[in-house]
């Protein structure tokens, strides 16, 4: 259940938070609704409190400890064909699930250290980064660029690292 002043996610319209309860009549019934002030200043969601269960609601993140384990693990190898790798990455963004976001922001951060990253890309990975900065300012008291220049930082770190564990390139970068 949602209260009053929690910060929450839902799976498309984003982050927001709930702001207060509003009782809205429609064919002559009477029906509370949840009110959430969308983030990125795009309106405010009214969800019915009786359908809330079943709203693709969630709590929104307030730590990087997610992004960072994702991170660490061993990037996916996406496929070349620009049009399903990019289907592939646009149906993880809609998901809205953090990890999927991050599994997106990771392997497109690994697919343009190994200089295969296309403009498409690019733009699905700023995407990405700006989901997960925007859902952690939400339920932080950080700046979005306090916690850009975190993840940022995460992803680096990591990239390094995939970069050191690859065979054959005795800690070379790959164009880095």
């Amino acid at each position: 259940m949602v209260e009053v002043g929690d910060k929450v996610v839902h799976l498309r319209y984003g982050a927001g938070t709930v702001t207060g309860r509003q009782v809205l009549k429609r064919q002559g019934k009477r029906r509370p609704h949840f009110c959430i002030e969308l983030a990125d200043e795009t309106g405010t969601l009214l969800i019915p409190e009786d359908a809330i269960e079943n709203a693709e609601l969630r709590q929104a993140m307030q730590d990087t400890i997610l992004i960072k384990d994702v991170m660490d693990d061993t990037p996916d190898e996406l496929h070349d064909n620009h049009r399903p790798r990019q289907g592939f990455i646009e149906k993880k963004l809609n998901s809205g699930k953090p990890a999927q976001i991050t599994l997106v922001l990771r392997d497109l951060s690994w697919r343009e250290r190994t200089g295969k990253l296309t403009g498409t890309d690019r733009r699905l990975r700023k995407n990405a980064l700006e989901r997960l900065v925007g859902e952690i300012a939400l339920g932080t008291s950080s700046t979005a660029e306090d916690i850009q220049v975190h993840i940022d930082g995460i992803v680096e770190d990591a990239m390094q690292q995939h970069l050191a564990n690859l065979p054959g390139l005795d800690g070379c970068a790959v164009n880095s």
